[in-house]
């Protein structure tokens, strides 16, 4: 048996659990600060951790500092710990893997990208995650959790372009929701893909990443699983900006990550219009209509 914990309660962490129970081999333990979130025996943190060899953290980027602080002292010195949120910590914009290392520098982590929906997981329909680790015991480690469930995992050395690939995609789904929101017809949606595309290619590689990430599961493919779903928080965030020129009731990790990765783009603004265009919709509160309008007859 395998001990696993999952840290954070919602609706990947329980996504997760219902993936990871379809292996026998795991045994599972769950933690969330709120208890009635936890539909297993809601066990205080240390008892969650201490014993984990596989530790993933399904807590969302504005928490996991706070998160890994907490539980810090209570973890193996042989635990691996497993990342699946795709944001930049607020305090000093960091990547998720730039966090983990900084605040468990003697644990080997890993980050698992690529689409991962959690209602479809909850439906028991199978997906492929994109598993990212420095360490090949790691990849093997991991990958063994998921044998025998509808979660199938890819692996890549390439951490760095992972962490910014899942940074980009939410930022460029929250454009795909305006579009919805905007009535685009699939042809339209598809032009703008390809130029979010294109941009994302160029800021996982003036970040550190491979350009062939972006054009991974952890990049496109997890775009377009997000930016035309209907459970996307991304989505949702964006075409109702679109509607009403507000969103008040959602809190999403693309929406988190925009104003922080505005904060670290050192290029002009002509290198990324698609990216500057949401920075005017969502941040600056300017015509949806009026800006996307603009922006494809300047690029077409």
């Amino acid at each position: 048996m395998t001990h696993v914990a999952i840290i954070g309660a919602g609706a990947i962490g329980q996504a997760l659990a219902h993936i990871l129970d379809g292996n026998k081999e795991n045994r599972l333990a769950m933690f969330d600060k709120d208890a009635t979130k936890v539909t297993r025996a809601a066990l205080p943190l240390q008892e969650v951790v201490r014993d984990a060899e596989v530790i993933f953290m399904c807590v969302p980027s504005w928490a996991m500092r706070d998160a890994l602080v907490e539980m810090k002292a209570y973890v193996k010195k042989d635990a691996i710990v497993v990342s699946l949120a795709k944001g930049l910590e607020g305090m000093h914009k960091k990547t998720m893997d730039q966090l983990l290392t900084e605040c468990l520098p003697l644990h080997r982590i890993a980050l698992l990208g690529g689409p991962m929906l959690a209602a479809e997981f909850m439906e028991d329909l199978p997906g492929v995650g994109y598993l990212a680790t420095k360490h090949s015991e790691v990849a093997k480690r991991v990958s063994d959790l998921f044998a025998g469930t509808i979660l199938s995992l890819e692996t890549t050395q390439d951490v760095r372009g992972v962490a910014l690939s899942g940074v980009l995609k939410n930022i460029y789904a929250l454009g795909l929701g305006i579009a919805q929101g905007l009535s685009w017809g699939n042809n339209q949606k598809g032009w703008y893909l390809t130029a979010a595309l294109g941009e994302m290619v160029a800021m996982v590689e003036q970040f550190g990443g491979k350009r062939e990430t972006a054009y991974s599961l952890a990049g496109i493919g997890d775009l377009v699983a997000t930016g035309f779903s209907e459970y996307s928080h991304n989505s949702q965030f964006g075409e109702e900006i679109a509607r009403t020129g507000v969103c008040r009731h959602r809190q999403s990790e693309g929406y988190e990550s925009l104003p922080l990765l505005l904060g670290l783009l050192k290029e002009e603004r002509s290198a990324f219009p698609v990216f500057f265009a949401l920075e005017e919709i969502i941040l600056n509160g300017k015509d949806a209509n009026e800006i996307f309008t603009k922006l494809i007859r300047r690029l077409v």
